[in-house]
């Protein structure tokens, strides 16, 4: 039976989506300058071993943030999300300005781990698109804000290409300035720092609260009713609409799965106004969170490693078995790819969502990253034949990073499982929180391992003539689609058989097996 996809807040989603847009700036403009600031900063006498310093600086980011986004993500579950959004964009701000003022390889580790530290918006953002879509929309809701990041990661290589080192590209304008000498990396981090202010400004002013216990509680202040005693409204988690009952020793308050709930994440029995809570390690086992975690961290790792690899690779001399491409020719490529990659979230993901069984589809495009990785060493092989032909080098680029965004559609699909996978509506940005801790630490262990095992392959040519590294991430990819399997039934939002009130499912239709 066809349905109506629930209305969304535009104009909230819209603003959610400008607030976003400021953490994936910060994070991705340091990529097109990082191996060269490490070359710099004089932190070794061997190119070769750029990348060891490299990896470490962009994994001290998810590093950090493994440390502390789990409580992020709880304290939004107690004070609100919106706070604890500000609280981090204030954060990134931070350690973007201090990043374009390090003159050590210490300095920008901390900067760099600071802004991973004091961040935890990710999940937290996560947790609010959760409360204001259900199943019919999430589809539609999710790809866009993947494709936030996307032109977040699109913006950021081209403010951090096209704007490093000011005083030698455009010594007309910047060269007088002796500041910009000393910093050479100041300006783009200065400028994406203004951008997180700005969003800061915006969250502040424009942003309205979703966690359901404080709009609940809004709306009966207003209306001088009980919170629950009537329908919560749009935002908030449909369920039991049963008043309040006093909590006694006779009444279970635990948390049970309702099937006709709208959203996909499981409603709690205590229609009071008490929060269900869960310990970390009772939400840590309950059934479908175990293998959520390990499939979602499995496609953070692999996409993470590729951005780091392909910024090596692409640095690497043509006789290293690189592509040996500028700072400017990596920003360009990252920053097309990344509109590649934002367009095909919005146009062609909620299409393959509504269409596909999307278990198989999840396969699919995890199997993409067995082709990126793989493509990459045919790329070298075929630019290094070309003599360095320009037109052949940049159809090597695309050949790389065409799979890659394909691969990253995972990303939404990714999000609807975590948000079905919730214990109940009160520990959404909790689990969410966990989901990201497991994702930070994938994050974290993946730029350091790829880049010091492609260090490795260049210092021993001799074995698969450098090319390693590449065989190990494509069995790793391998990996990564047999784990993708083991999701089971992830189907778009359907009416239910005999449902005469067009209640639809919770779009993952079974659970995540371990």
């Amino acid at each position: 039976m066809a349905f109506k996809a629930t209305s969304l807040p535009w104009a909230q989603l819209l603003i959610l989506a400008v607030v976003r847009l400021a953490e994936p700036i910060g994070y991705s403009q340091i990529f097109p300058y990082v191996n060269e600031m490490m070359e710099r900063l004089h932190v070794t006498d061997d190119p070769a071993n750029i990348g060891y310093y490299s990896g470490l600086v962009e994994s001290s980011f998810s590093l950090a943030q493994l440390l502390t986004i789990y409580q992020w993500s709880k304290l939004s579950d107690r004070i609100g999300r919106k706070p604890v959004i500000i609280m981090g964009l204030a954060g990134v701000a931070l350690s973007s300005f201090c990043f374009g003022l390090s003159t050590s390889f210490m300095g920008a580790l901390v900067s760099r781990s600071l802004s991973g530290m004091l961040c935890g918006n990710i999940a937290v953002l996560w947790s609010m698109l959760s409360e204001i879509t259900d199943s019919t929309n999430q589809g539609t809701v999710f790809p866009l804000f993947g494709a936030v990041w996307a032109m977040g990661t699109v913006i950021g290589p081209m403010i951090g290409g096209d704007l490093s080192d000011p005083a030698e590209r455009y010594p007309d304008t910047f060269g007088k300035y002796q500041f910009l000498r000393d910093y050479p990396y100041f300006l783009p981090c200065a400028l994406s720092s203004c951008i997180t202010l700005g969003s800061i400004i915006l969250c502040f002013l424009f942003v309205n609260e979703t966690l359901p216990k404080i709009v609940e509680a809004r709306e009966a202040q207003r209306n001088s009713t009980p919170p629950n005693a009537s329908n919560p409204g749009y935002g908030s988690i449909i369920g039991n609409t049963t008043p309040a009952v006093p909590r006694s020793s006779n009444i279970d308050h635990s948390v049970v799965i309702n099937p006709d709930s709208s959203t996909g994440v499981q409603e709690s029995s205590n229609s009071g106004n008490e929060e269900v809570s869960m310990s970390l390690w009772e939400v840590l086992y309950y059934p479908k969170v175990p293998s959520m975690l390990i499939s979602t961290s499995m496609l953070s790792f692999l996409a993470v490693g590729f951005d780091v690899m392909f910024v090596l690779f692409s640095y690497t001399g043509i006789d290293l078995g690189g592509l040996g491409r500028s700072p400017q020719q990596i920003g360009l490529a990252l920053s097309a790819s990344g509109l590649l990659g934002a367009f095909g979230s919005v146009l062609v993901f909620p299409w393959l969502q509504r269409t596909f069984n999307n278990r198989k589809m999840f396969s699919f495009l995890m199997a993409m990253w067995i082709l990126a990785y793989l493509f990459a060493p045919i790329a070298s092989i075929i630019v290094r034949l070309s003599h360095n032909n320009a037109t052949v080098s940049w159809l090597g680029v695309v050949l790389i990073l065409v799979p890659a965004r394909i691969g990253l559609l995972c990303l939404p699909l990714s999000m609807i499982i975590v948000k079905a996978s919730a214990p109940s509506k009160e520990l959404l940005g909790t689990t969410f929180g966990l989901q990201q801790t497991t994702n930070s630490f994938a994050r974290a262990v993946s730029p350091a391992f790829v880049s010091s095992l492609y260090a490795i392959s260049i210092d021993h040519r001799e074995i698969l003539n450098g090319n390693v590294e590449w065989l190990i991430m494509v069995l790793i990819s391998i990996y990564g689609v047999f784990i993708s399997s083991r999701v089971r039934d992830v189907e778009p939002a359907t009416p239910k058989a005999g449902d005469s009130h067009g209640n639809v499912s919770n779009g993952l239709d079974g659970e995540v097996e371990a």
